[in-house]
Parts: C-alpha cells; structure tokens; sequence
C-alpha cells in the first residue's frame, strides 16, 4: 500500500487475527516498515479487593510471560523469518490498540474480525468496531475475504491489481480518495471510483451521479493509474459487495464518518455492514468528525457498552 512507516496489529490468537497478521507482515516486508503486533490480556485489578498480600501481581506477571511467549510463537508461526516488535498489556483491547497506535506514532492498523451470521451480521465485532469508531488513522480490517492481494514466499508479497474506492458525495471523501490514488500510484492498480444511490424513482440519477463522480478525480493528471467510474441503484452496502464480486476486487477503499449519531452505534454504518460481508479485505479512512457530533458519539458509546 503506501509507504506507512508504523503498523499496529492487535492478536487474540483467533485465525482472524492469524490472517490478518499475514497481511500485516507482508505489508511490512514489501515496504520495509516497522511492525507492533499487540496483544491484550484482562485487567485484573477489580478483583484486588479479593485478595491480601502479591497473589493478584504474581498471577498478573505469569499471564504476561505466558502470552508474550505465545505472542512470539504466533508470529513465527505466520512467518519464522520476521522480526517484529511485540506488546502484551493488561485492559480494555480496543484502547490498548488506540494508545499504542498514538504511542509509536503508527499510521495504519491492520485487525481481523469475526464478524457475524444472522441478524448480527450487520455488524462487526465489537473490538474493531469501537476502534473503527475512534481512531484518526486508516484501518485495513480482515474479516473473511476469499480474494486476496498478499503471496506467500514472493519478492513483492503484496499485489493490488483492482482498487474500488466508494464514496458518497460529502465533502469529507476527498480524503477517502486521496489515500486510494496514493495505494493505485504505489502498485500501478486499476481504480475504479464508485456510488450507490438510492433515488431509483429518478431516471436519470446514475448519468447525474457519475457525472459528479468525474468532477472528484481527473484522469488525465494521473498517468499512472487506470480510473473507470461506476453507478449503480440500491442499497449502498450491499452494491458496494456486488461491486467487488462482479469485477474481482482486491481492495476496498472508504470512509467512515458520523451523520446520525444513533444508527451509527446501534444499527452500524456502511462500513460496518460491508466489512462483514465484502470478499477482499477493506481499507476504512476515518474521516472528520464535528465536535458536537463527537462528543455526542463519545457519550452513546459509552451507554453502548
């Protein structure tokens, strides 16, 4: 992708943070990046009050040792020939995630989800949505993906052939574009830039849309980049899925940003409901929030846990 310096990438031990370790590392390796994979294990200070004498401080530096070593054995297990740097922390993961990201400085996370079935499927799982909420820097999240852009045992272990960049019309998306030209530039892709509107009782919506879409990106400033356009009517998130399924995507690049408080924590936005179900691994650019919108957000979420 572009050359990020610092990547965070938090582990469970799961087989979704298994996968998306591998593209942390390859990620990595291609652009010669320093890596902080982290892990949390839980806080066990409440139950001080328990307890006499060390019992609570010998039992807290066993699962320290214990999972650092873990830690270790996970990463060669993905890759036996890469240093990285490692973090065990005690505490709430999402936050440990988001203070060591701004600690080292990082510039991007990559984390697996679980995401869901049935209803639930609506949304991601809860560790990733709460830093998908609060981080300032991009997010690469790996759900399930069938189609993939890393290779095992390659000189250049990353391939991005295929970029879909889906975007709204708000003001904020210039910084969702900006980051997937800079991706397409570094890998010589293919970027399709791409709308979902739901005005299907207007004719002529899809021709006033990609109309808008051409005024966004000039193709002919960007030499080096293959820029299609792309309309369709429905639902946003699930024709952003049908998009990546019928042209064989290899990365989803979008934003996430807060219109409506309440069906952003509650029901889940775009970003959350096409995570769960997209076939490539997405890349969500968090975008500018108000402050009064913030601070709001800030409140329910914290009702939401």
């Amino acid at each position: 992708m572009q050359n990020f310096s610092k990547i965070v990438c938090p582990v469970d031990f799961s087989r979704y943070s298994f996968l998306a370790l591998r593209y942390a590392i390859a990620l990595a390796r291609e652009n010669n990046e320093e890596l902080l994979v982290c892990h949390a294990i839980p806080d066990l200070s409440p139950a001080s009050h328990y307890l006499e004498g060390d019992y609570l401080g010998t039992v807290n530096q066993m699962l320290v040792l214990n999972a650092s070593a873990k830690l270790s054995d996970f990463i060669s297990e993905v890759d036996p020939d890469f240093h990285a740097q490692t973090e065990v922390e005690s505490g709430n993961p999402a936050q440990i995630v988001l203070d060591l990201s701004k600690k080292i400085g990082a510039d991007l996370v990559v984390m697996g989800t679980h995401g869901h079935g049935g209803y639930d499927r609506l949304l991601v799982g809860s560790i990733t949505n709460k830093v998908l909420h609060k981080t300032t820097i991009p997010v690469l999240v790996v759900c399930r993906p069938t189609h993939h852009f890393i290779k095992e045992k390659a000189d250049h272990p990353v391939e991005i052939k295929r970029i879909l960049c889906a975007v709204d019309f708000e003001p904020e998306n210039q910084a969702v574009i900006q980051m997937a030209l800079m991706i397409a530039r570094r890998y010589r892709s293919e970027l399709r830039l791409f709308h979902a509107t739901e005005n299907s009782y207007l004719q002529d919506q899809p021709e006033e849309d990609t109309r808008k879409l051409r005024k966004l990106v000039s193709p002919e400033k960007e030499p080096w980049v293959q820029i299609s356009f792309s309309v369709r009517q429905g639902m946003p998130a699930a024709q952003i899925v049908r998009e990546i399924e019928d042209d064989g995507i290899d990365l989803l690049v979008m934003g996430h940003h807060t219109r409506q408080v309440a069906e952003e924590l509650l029901l889940g936005s775009v970003a959350k409901k096409v995570i769960s179900t997209a076939q490539c691994p997405v890349l969500v650019v968090r975008t500018h929030v108000g402050m009064a919108d913030s601070e709001k957000a800030s409140e329910l979420a914290q009702h939401a846990e």
